[in-house]
């Protein structure tokens, strides 16, 4: 059976999902246990507003607020989280080791 190269090479690279999630982590946000089947849910750290929660689909869909029922999309801000994610990556991945 042949494997095909591109298969292998998808697989390797990172989904959306697991791009946001990384950079959520960066930013200094922590993971807390859902009651969602569709989304993880993320505490943002410092910030004083109603909208304390990030929530995170699994197909990288970003939505914010206090509950994913009454949350509104972040799809805006996508390139620019996923941008500083790839830019300081090798300092945060040398800064947690």
């Amino acid at each position: 059976m042949r494997t095909s190269v591109k298969r292998i090479r998808r697989r390797l690279e990172m989904t959306k999902a697991e791009k946001i999630i990384a950079a959520l982590l960066a930013e200094g946000c922590t993971e807390i246990p859902s009651k969602s089947s569709k989304y993880r849910t993320f505490l943002r750290n410092g910030h004083v507003n109603g909208h304390t929660h990030y929530f995170v689909g699994k197909c990288g869909a970003l939505r914010t607020g206090t509950c994913a029922s009454k949350s509104h999309s972040m799809e805006w801000i996508v390139p620019r989280l996923l941008q500083n994610y790839e830019t300081h990556k090798d300092l945060i991945s040398a800064s947690s080791s």
